[in-house]
């Protein structure tokens, strides 16, 4: 019999579950969260990031760094369309 952990382990995640539950639960007033919730959240949260890193990479490189920095952030958030 195949467990749902070893299921999980072949698409896992970067991000911890925890500090997401933690956040969705105090962001809702203290709901509860299901896991396959959590899931989908932490799967968008990385999709997030990785559009952010890129953006914010691209920044940088246009300006000869190989450092992202927190106004390169700022830009590339100014630059993201709004998600609903």
């Amino acid at each position: 019999m195949r467990s749902l952990a070893g299921e999980r382990r072949t698409n896992m995640a970067e991000l911890s579950g925890a500090p997401v539950k933690r956040l969705l639960t105090e962001a809702s007033g203290g709901m509860r969260v299901g896991s396959s919730a959590i899931d989908r959240a932490v799967a968008e949260a990385e999709a997030f990031l990785r559009n952010l890193g890129q953006a914010a990479g691209q920044i940088a490189a246009a300006d000869r760094r190989k450092t992202i920095q927190d106004s390169d952030i700022t830009q590339a958030m100014a630059g993201m369309p709004p998600r609903t």
